[in-house]
Parts: structure tokens; C-alpha cells; sequence
């Protein structure tokens, strides 16, 4: 039946809770459509090792010509094992800025046909961000499903009434099925008005819609049946985005109309207050109205004192509060540090402008119809020469001008004055590799104990993580890190002495440096003594665990890692051995090992290089090929021999 109820009527229908009559009142099931649903569920000998079946998913949306609307909601989905039953944890967001999210009816329906209902005094509403006051408006409404158990059925219905549209005349929903679980069949409909242009976009699933027109209203219907994504446990999976099916629907606007909309709605709040001034004229005195060293400045300041309030743009909101309010209680999310740093530069004079982008991680936009599936917000900077400067203010260690792999090779859609924009696509930077070098220096002492100091200088996407890491960590919890990696290498070693650079120090790149020995390692073998080369294979091991792969491998960046070893070997001992150097250059990457021997010295140097930020599926086998022949020489032995005296 069409969903035709005006706006107002539907929200008193759905004001209320329908059937929350309390977890003590039970009652048997009803609904003839439901009973037979039921009835015909697959069960645990159906579906072996599946947690759950979603017998029903089922979404109807009321669009208005202004953007605003209706969704209505309604699940149905059977547990079939004990790894189904955390789906009896339900939270539901939404943004009470905007919108009213009621819960209508929750419910367990047990094996026996017994209903226990959710009372109204069991949904709880949350403020996951309450230690933010200025993101208060998002909210989460929480309720656990009563009487749970394998072969319980759990349904509940919830209505979002949308009565602001994050964009005039801007309706957007967006389904994506849940990955790991057969959906048995599945209902969507959009209804909106005739002259609401509707834009639709099916990605991992074949789904076309039926279009049907009645008076004033045309509905779009999509209906699905025996959907299931497997191998979504797979290690380094791409994007959901890009994994999981997902129908996306927008009404048509222009990238034009979104460029004027989010300038008119953030220039308000880039009016800096008398403090802001001060500072900036204090900044700009200290660095000699010097350009560079003023962007610099202003650019640490905001993303090293102001604390990120890490909340997805389309979950935060559009428009970024009042940069005085940013800059006095010395917090906010992403659009709220751009804000801050775009009014600190506007008062030193120098241009710059909202970029707002889909993060890599998030999958790719889609350009052929505009609507808000930006995630996150940074800052653009004209280059006198042309260009831009991006710069990320969330990023609290990061180096001027460096952009992370997540924004590289993206969309990032520029917001100049009125309808101006522009389209950038910043191409992966294979010079600003992300990465180490580390140089060991290993002496092996007359009883054979080898003693170890391992320094690695950290670049890029890694350097950045571990500042972070190492900023947040005490003293005891950096020991016990390097103890446990150390341990996983050397099973008899210990750890003498851990160093690192200063985290806010950005005028170096970031280093740690350890002292330890290693007892045990060196076998003896008669007159011979065999040394397994110093193991980092573990990581790639991973990478290849499974025969073959349902998804491309997808990495989060590209990898350089470069490591210089030096042996120092005892006068009592010369070389027997040394492993052959080897040299591989294959599309998937780069990995050279050089081994050298010159009296008591050994050499080796390491460097294993990415090349494709994803392998796809199809590719797998070469690929597993190509890292086994790596991971099998790092297997190999030095040998050496005991000098016989006289």
C-alpha cells in the first residue's frame, strides 16, 4: 500500500508507541504475515554458520519538495546462533537538530510464539558526545531486545521525521544491506512529489526500481530477494562502500547549488572575536610578516591546541559554529578547525577556503549527482603559482602541507565565493613516501649473546600515527610495547633501554631507538654457528593468510620501509655463509636485499617498497607469489665458523 499520509498526520500516527505493553504481558503472535514468514525462515541446518538471517528489511521514505521527510523503518531478522545475539543491542542515531526519531514498536518474538515487548522505559536516549556541549544535538536512542535466544525473532519498527533539511530542497537516503548476513528479501520505496527530480545509483547489486505516478506523487520501489555478501572478514578489505550492496538516492541538484549553499551557510561563523585578533597580530609580528612561517604558525597552533572532536561530517552537520566559540573552549570537529584556521589566516591576510572531501576509506563519490556524502572538511590555500596548499588541521603531529593517503587521490571539492568551486584530485605522492628506515647494529659477543641497538626514523601517514601513539603513551606502556614486539622475535631477549624523539617536535622526522640483547639465538652445530636473519616477516605473512580472496587486498597506504643491518662478528669466529642478495621488481612492488661480507662485518640492506594501494582479487595468486619468495628468504641463515687457535 502507497505511503500517501501528509507529513503532519503521519507524525501524530507514529508519536506514540504502539504495542511497548511491557516485558510482564506476554502474548502470542498474531500477524498472519508474519506467522508465515516465520514459518518458512531458514534455520540453523539451512544456513550453517550464519549468526542471523534478516527475514525482513523493510524502508519507506515521504519526500517533500523542500527536502524534508519521512522514513519509516521495519526489520525483521531471526538469530541463529550466539553470534546473532549481539544484534539484539540496537542504537539507532540521529540528529535532534533536525529531526524526531520515535521508536514505534520493538519486540522478541520466541520460538514458541510468545511475544516479550520492549518497554517504553527500556529505550534509553544518549549523548555520545555530552563531554562536547557544542555537538549535544546528536543523539542515539538504545534499547536491548528482551528474552533473547537462538531461534527468537526480533522485530522492531522506528519513524525519523526530518523536519530541516541539511540542504534546501536536498532529499537523500541511502540503504546499505548489511554484510555478513542472508537478507531473505528486502522493500524500498521513495515516494515524492512529481516535479522532485530523483537520482538512483545501484552499486554491488542488480536492483532497478518501478516507477509509478499517482496525482501529485511518483513512487520508486526496489525489491530485492537472497542477498548475501560473503568474505567480509577477509583481512584488508576495501571500503563497505565499495564491498557491501547499497542503492543511493538523491533529488537532482547541481555541484553549483551545493558550492552557494555551504559558502552562505559558513560564512557566518568565520566572524572572529577581539582575542582571535590579538593573537593573529601577535603571530604575525613574531614571524616578520614572513607568509610562509605565518601559515605555518597559525596552522600548528589549530591543529595541535585546538582538541579534534573526531564526528563524521554528515553526522555533525554542515555548518560549523561561531569561530570564537572554537577558539575559547579549544575544541572541535573537522569543519569546526578549518573554520578556525581559515578566520585565523583571513585576518593575516591570506586567502583560503572550505574544501570539503570523501576520505578514501569512506569509497568514492559520486560526481555524476551532487548530494552531501562528503565525510570530512580541510582547508585550501591558493599557491601564488597556481594550485593549492591542502592542509588537514585535525591532524594534530602532522607536517605542514603533507597529505595523508586518505585524501589522496580523492575528490576534494573546493568551496569558493557564491557558486564557484572546483574539483581537485591530489595524485598519490610517491616521493613523500609512507614509511620507515631503520638502521640495526648487532654485535655478537664472545659467549655468543648478541647485543642490539635498533633506531627507526619514521615518514608520512606512519610518522604521523606513531607521534600519536607515543604523545598519548607513559613511559611504562612504550616499554611494554617494545617488550612485546621484541619478545615476538626474540623469545630470549631483553630489553635494555628505550629512547624516542619529542612528539611535538615537527622539525625531524619522528624517531625511537631501543638497546637490547638476545640470548639463544646462534645455534651451535659442531664447528659452526648458524644465525637466522633478523625476522620482519610476520606483517607480510598476514597479508597473504588465505589461499585466495573474495575482494581486492586494500591498503591503506603506500609502503616504504628500507632497513640497513650491520653484524658485528667475535674475533674467535669468521663467515661461512651469507645468503645470495636478491632483487625483485614486479607491478606489485619493489624488494631488494643486498648482503655483503668483509672481515668481521656483515652488511645487509633491505628495501621493500608498495607500488598498488590494491591488488585485485584476480591478481591475488601472483601477488601471494611475489611476498611468499620474500618471506621464504627471510627464512635463511649466516653461517659462521669457530677459529681454531694455533
Amino acid at each position: 500500500m502507497r505511503f500517501l499520509l501528509p507529513v503532519t498526520l503521519c507524525a501524530a500516527l507514529f508519536s506514540f508507541s504502539q504495542v511497548c505493553t511491557g516485558a510482564d504481558q506476554p502474548e502470542k503472535l498474531s500477524d498472519p504475515a508474519l506467522i508465515e514468514l516465520i514459518k518458512t525462515a531458514p534455520g540453523p541446518k539451512d544456513l550453517p554458520n550464519m549468526p542471523a538471517v534478516f527475514l525482513s528489511l523493510e524502508e519507506k521514505d515521504f519526500a517533500n519538495i523542500d527536502g524534508t521527510g519521512i522514513y519509516e523503518m521495519h526489520e525483521v531478522v531471526k538469530i541463529l546462533d550466539d553470534q546473532g545475539m549481539s544484534l539484539g543491542e540496537v542504537s539507532l542515531p540521529y540528529d535532534q537538530s533536525d529531526s524526531v526519531l520515535t521508536i514505534v514498536s520493538a519486540r522478541t518474538i520466541k520460538p514458541d510464539g510468545t511475544i516479550v515487548n520492549v518497554n517504553e522505559d527500556a529505550i534509553r536516549e544518549v549523548a555520545p558526545y555530552s563531554g562536547f556541549p557544542l555537538y549535544s544535538y546528536i543523539r542515539v536512542k538504545q534499547f536491548s531486545m528482551p528474552a533473547l535466544e537462538i531461534g527468537s525473532v526480533i522485530e522492531y519498527r522506528a519513524l525519523l521525521k526530518v523536519f530541516k533539511s541539511k540542504m534546501p530542497s536536498l532529499f537523500v537516503t541511502y540503504w546499505s544491506f548489511p554484510p555478513g548476513y542472508v537478507i531473505k528479501k528486502a522493500h524500498l520505496e521513495v515516494d515524492a512529489p512529481v516535479e522532485m527530480q530523483i537520482n538512483y545509483r545501484a552499486r554491488n547489486i542488480k536492483a532497478e526500481p518501478s516507477i509509478t505516478t499517482e496525482k501529485a506523487r511518483k513512487l520508486y520501489s526496489w525489491n530485492v530477494s537472497d542477498v548475501f555478501i560473503g568474505g567480509i572478514y577477509e583481512q584488508f578489505l576495501p571500503p563497505y562502500d565499495v564491498v557491501c550492496p547499497n542503492i543511493y538516492v538523491a533529488s537532482a541538484r547541481e555541484w553549483g547549488d551545493v558550492s552557494r549553499w555551504f559558502y552562505e551557510l559558513s560564512q557566518p561563523s568565520l566572524e572572529p572575536g577581539q582575542k582571535m585578533k590579538d593573537y593573529v597580530d601577535y603571530v604575525v609580528k613574531g614571524c616578520g610578516r614572513d607568509r610562509e612561517k605565518i601559515m605555518r604558525e597559525l596552522y600548528d597552533f589549530v591543529s595541535q591546541n585546538i582538541r579534534y572532536v573526531a564526528i563524521p561530517l554528515r553526522a555533525s552537520g554542515y555548518a560549523p559554529h561561531n569561530v570564537t566559540d572554537i577558539y575559547v573552549n579549544k575544541y572541535g570537529d573537522c569543519k569546526d578547525k578549518s573554520a578556525l584556521l581559515i578566520s585565523l589566516y583571513r585576518l593575516a591576510g591570506i586567502d583560503s577556503y572550505f574544501a570539503l572531501l570523501k576520505t578514501r576509506s569512506a569509497g568514492p563519490l559520486i560526481r555524476e549527482f551532487p548530494a552531501l556524502e562528503f565525510n570530512h572538511c580541510i582547508v585550501a590555500v591558493p599557491k601564488q603559482d597556481g594550485g593549492y596548499i591542502f592542509l588537514d588541521p585535525t591532524l594534530e603531529l602532522d607536517r605542514f602541507g603533507y597529505v595523508p593517503t586518505e585524501m589522496q587521490n580523492v575528490d576534494i571539492f573546493v568551496v569558493k565565493k557564491d557558486a564557484e568551486y572546483e574539483f581537485i584530485k591530489i595524485p598519490f605522492d610517491l616521493k613523500n613516501y609512507s614509511g620507515t628506515h631503520g638502521t640495526i647494529s648487532m654485535t655478537i659477543g664472545g659467549d655468543y649473546t648478541i647485543s642490539v641497538k635498533d633506531t627507526i626514523e619514521y615518514f608520512g601517514d606512519r610518522e604521523i600515527l606513531t607521534r600519536l601513539n607515543y604523545k598519548y603513551a607513559t613511559r611504562d606502556a612504550i616499554r611494554a610495547v617494545f617488550e612485546k614486539g621484541l619478545h615476538s622475535l626474540y623469545s630470549d631477549a631483553v630489553l635494555d633501554d628505550v629512547k624516542i624523539s619529542e612528539p611535538n617536535d615537527l622539525s625531524g622526522h619522528f624517531w625511537d631507538s631501543s638497546t637490547y640483547r638476545i640470548k639463544g639465538h646462534i645455534k651451535e652445530a659442531g664447528n659452526l654457528l648458524i644465525f637466522d636473519l633478523p625476522g620482519f616477516d610476520s606483517m607480510l605473512r598476514n597479508i597473504i593468510s588465505t589461499e585466495t580472496r573474495t575482494y581486492p587486498l586494500w591498503f591503506s597506504e603506500l609502503s616504504h620501509d628500507i632497513t640497513d643491518i650491520t653484524i658485528t662478528i667475535p674475533a674467535s669466529c669468521r663467515v661461512n655463509y651469507v645468503p645470495v642478495s636478491i632483487e625483485k621488481d614486479t607491478p606489485f612492488g619493489y624488494y631488494n636485499r643486498n648482503v655483503k661480507s668483509e672481515g668481521n662485518t656483515i652488511s645487509i640492506h633491505y628495501d621493500f617498497r608498495m607500488k598498488l594501494l590494491e591488488i585485485p582479487a584476480a591478481q591475488y595468486a601472483k601477488y601471494k607469489e611475489f611476498i611468499e619468495s620474500i618471506v621464504q628468504s627471510m627464512k635463511e641463515s649466516i653461517v659462521l665458523e669457530k677459529v681454531t687457535k694455533g
